[in-house]
């Protein structure tokens, strides 16, 4: 109901003389839909998916991406096949997205894989995918899991410099006690290591006040 007098208004596609504020409102619409999972608007937008990924309007091509794969999960392989033979970053990022959002159990695992194909996904892109695999409530655990199996291999992907990127930003999607349970539990050990003390400390902080708003508002949040 709210996102969709803004979507009539704008449409879902790139129209002549839409300035700046315009093409921004309709991504960010196009965003709030698709996680409401409006089934006539993702139809609509995997309907303008085309093989040849460069013909699709740039402006939109990522939610169209998002929409036929979130739709049809079968598409993954051909997401991957375009991934690894694709030269222009930007479709990539959009392909790589994309292949994260689904809902899908076997198309999130095949993407999972990519987490450990520094020929394919390049290391400064490896922990983008992490994340984003990592804010999907489906997969979450278990790509925590393979962070726990394989930290010496991302340590050895990300190098001192931005290693610190896990405990910070796996701080920000974690909303239950059990998830910083595992965090703790994983992270704690790790604090003698200069370059991660302090993102791990402010890490906690972060999750252990998010936790305490929720416990604070979540019975007046649901009532109203």
């Amino acid at each position: 109901r709210l996102v969709r007098p803004g979507l009539l208004k704008v449409g879902l596609t790139t129209r002549d003389g839409d300035d700046e504020n315009t093409v921004r409102l309709r991504s960010i619409l196009l965003a709030l839909d698709f996680y409401a999972e409006s089934k006539e608007n993702l139809e609509k937008l995997a309907r303008m998916y085309d093989k040849n990924l460069s013909l699709i309007d740039a402006e939109i091509r990522s939610d169209i991406l998002d929409a036929k794969l979130f739709l049809e999960p079968e598409y993954i392989d051909d997401y991957l096949a375009a991934y690894k033979n694709i030269s222009d970053p930007e479709i990539k990022d959009d392909l790589l997205v994309a292949m994260t959002l689904v809902k899908d159990e076997l198309a999130l695992s095949k993407t999972m894989e990519l987490l450990e194909q520094p020929e394919i996904v390049k290391p400064q892109d490896q922990f983008y995918l992490f994340l984003y695999l990592y804010r999907n409530p489906v997969i979450r655990e278990k790509v925590f899991e393979w962070l726990e199996g394989h930290w010496d291999y991302v340590k050895e992907m990300s190098g001192d410099k931005s290693l610190d990127n896990y405990p910070r930003y796996i701080a920000g999607v974690i909303k239950t006690e059990r998830g910083f349970e595992k965090y703790k539990k994983f992270f704690d050990p790790k604090t003698h290591e200069p370059s991660l003390r302090r993102a791990i400390e402010m890490g906690k902080n972060e999750i252990a006040a998010k936790l305490r708003l929720i416990k604070k508002d979540k019975k007046s949040v649901a009532d109203k």
